[in-house]
């Protein structure tokens, strides 16, 4: 699950990296370079859930400010997609650890379909819902802003709650 995880959030911040430097954004394009650096750091060293959940929510705050400066939502919403599954691998792989590795084995496999069908799916969906012209208001940023910050305090008190 580790090697999921990395892979589908390094994949999700270098869209977003990868954009900002063919923009001509070099400080953005470095913060998504430095988010994927730091998720692998993270994951490899077996960071606890609060941590990772922190740089999920750094994500989510990168592509808010990528998609202010006038970034595509379509890339930033299929970036965002990658990252909440990569997060999901993670957050998973440790929750499935304590089982055997014959389980675990029987576990990945259709779970991984799960997740790929529910990324792609909910990708195309916002993209079919983006379709028309819309420009992100100021109102509509903060009331998104506000929303990942409530967002992410349930995630943080769920994983607290996981815990003990």
């Amino acid at each position: 699950m580790r090697t999921y995880s990395m892979l589908f959030f390094s994949i999700g911040v270098a869209m977003i990296a990868s954009a900002e430097f063919h923009r001509a954004s070099p400080i953005l394009g470095a913060a998504g370079l430095f988010l994927g650096v730091l998720w692998i750091v993270f994951v490899v060293i077996d960071s606890t859930t609060t941590g990772l959940t922190v740089l999920f929510f750094a994500s989510i705050m990168l592509a808010l400010i990528v998609t202010l400066w006038g970034e595509t939502p379509y890339l930033t919403v299929c970036a965002l997609s990658s990252v909440a599954i990569g997060w999901e691998f993670a957050a998973t792989g440790r929750q499935i650890a304590v089982f055997p590795k014959k389980a675990q084995r029987r576990f990945v496999r259709p779970y991984l379909l799960r997740m790929l069908v529910l990324g792609i799916g909910g990708s195309l969906l916002a993209v079919l819902g983006l379709h028309g012209h819309y420009y992100l208001s100021f109102h509509l940023a903060l009331a998104l802003g506000v929303a990942a910050l409530l967002l992410l305090g349930l995630m943080l008190k769920l994983g607290l709650q996981n815990k003990g």
